[in-house]
């Protein structure tokens, strides 16, 4: 989910010869850039609606925390809901995310942080049959091998922290740390062979 980030950075081109397995050829670099809290107080909330029961709503709260700005947060929290144009599969993510940054000194900055995404959907994992002669047997745009008891689950968390030290006017150096925990539980159906006339 997209909405506990700022932007996407694309890098083409030969900084992929220092961070990819690849040594010819074309390449890039794709980088998230996370939300960061704002030195003044906003809260800022999105919503969506679409066909099929499509929604999602988002609330994005930042501020400061002390007089001097010193300390600062930021919170998102995310749900989205949705159906399809076939039957039974849906999907529903929700999202929770946080952050916190101080000013140890005028040059250094701490960040630490974390998020939280929940997943549970019904899957389509079918696509539909043909006739042994390869005919189209025209099933309605509703029609899907999806059944109810079908799951594609997933909980996620990730902690983050990251100390930038200023060096003089041309230095930066920057300590990371990210862990990422993740359980998935997928049950779902194989329906394979050619449907007989």
């Amino acid at each position: 989910d997209m909405s506990m980030y700022d932007h996407v950075e694309i890098l083409r081109g030969a900084d992929d010869l220092f961070n990819g397995f690849s040594t010819t050829g074309p390449g890039g670099t794709v980088n998230l850039v996370r939300k960061r809290p704002l030195d003044h107080f906003q809260l800022k909330y999105d919503g969506s609606a679409g066909s099929w029961d499509n929604y999602q709503n988002s609330l994005d709260l930042t501020s400061p925390l002390n007089d001097a700005g010193t300390l600062r947060a930021r919170a998102v929290l995310t749900r989205k809901d949705s159906h399809h144009f076939y039957r039974t599969a849906k999907d529903e993510n929700t999202v929770a995310y946080g952050t916190l940054e101080a000013d140890l000194t005028s040059s250094t900055l701490l960040t630490i942080g974390g998020s939280y995404q929940r997943i549970r959907g019904v899957p389509l994992t079918n696509g539909l049959e043909l006739y042994p002669d390869g005919r189209d047997p025209h099933f309605s745009r509703k029609t899907a091998w999806v059944f109810p008891w079908e799951k594609s689950d997933s909980d996620t968390r990730e902690i983050f922290a990251k100390l930038a030290q200023k060096i003089g006017d041309r230095w930066n150096f920057n300590l990371n740390y990210t862990g990422l925990y993740q359980r998935n539980s997928t049950i779902y159906s194989n329906v394979a062979g050619n449907i007989m006339p």
